[in-house]
């Protein structure tokens, strides 16, 4: 996006476009990646639960699932150096309050109870987010080792890497189009993907034009420029 805080236009090139040509890498040439038939009979995260996949991204979120499962043996890792520096998509929650509560008070005392120390602390034993105070982030309720994951650390060390995506209310709709699309484009052929090599990402290059175009109607409806 041209700016997070108001944007305009969308680009795919440049680094964008490098780190498309190295995904699709990873199914169409190095075939790390499960089968389109595999991945519509069983989702990732399933597969991985069940000690069938080797790695998966995800987000701490996915930490509160897994240590119900006592058998799998499951740490975290941070993104590999590929492009000059890591980077990753920030998630975060938040408590927000209707404006018809019928008790205002009384949600806003909630609101400030859940974030303050004891709050996030009970929440975080729960091991699905990184809690927001320091002083409980860097405390043994979030890195205790004997809690998987046993590198907890990274999700601390991965917070000047995060960044945020644009708070506009066409952002959810962009985001589907674009899964459907990556999607399909990430599973065709195989022989497209390793011709990739030899025809210099021209593929990829015309994709990521017509992925930006998409995109670019949804987030401006109108006449595009070229």
């Amino acid at each position: 996006m041209d700016d997070t805080e108001n944007p305009k236009r969308i680009r795919i090139d440049g680094p964008a476009l490098s780190a498309l040509r190295f995904v699709k890498f990873l199914n169409g040439t190095y075939r790390v990646v499960p089968p389109l038939a595999a991945y519509k009979s069983e989702d990732h995260e399933s597969r991985f639960a069940r000690g069938a996949l080797g790695m998966l991204l995800q987000s701490r979120r996915f930490t509160a699932s897994l240590r119900q499962m006592p058998t799998l043996d499951w740490d975290v890792a941070p993104f590999p150096i590929v492009f000059g520096k890591p980077v990753s998509v920030l998630h975060a929650d938040a408590y927000c309050q209707a404006a018809s509560a019928r008790d205002p008070a009384a949600a806003q005392r909630f609101v400030a109870y859940a974030l303050s120390v004891e709050g996030q602390t009970i929440l975080t034993r729960s091991g699905r987010l990184v809690p927001s105070r320091k002083t409980v982030a860097q405390s043994p309720v979030f890195l205790d080792p004997s809690q998987p994951p046993a590198s907890a650390q990274v999700f601390l060390d991965a917070i000047p890497y995060l960044r945020r995506t644009p708070n506009i209310a066409a952002w959810h709709e962009i985001e589907s189009k674009a899964d459907v699309l990556l999607e399909e484009w990430f599973y065709e052929s195989a022989t497209v993907g390793a011709g990739e090599e030899r025809e210099g990402g021209r593929a990829n290059q015309i994709f990521a034009a017509h992925l930006r175009r998409e995109l670019q109607t949804i987030l401006q409806p109108g006449p595009q420029a070229p």
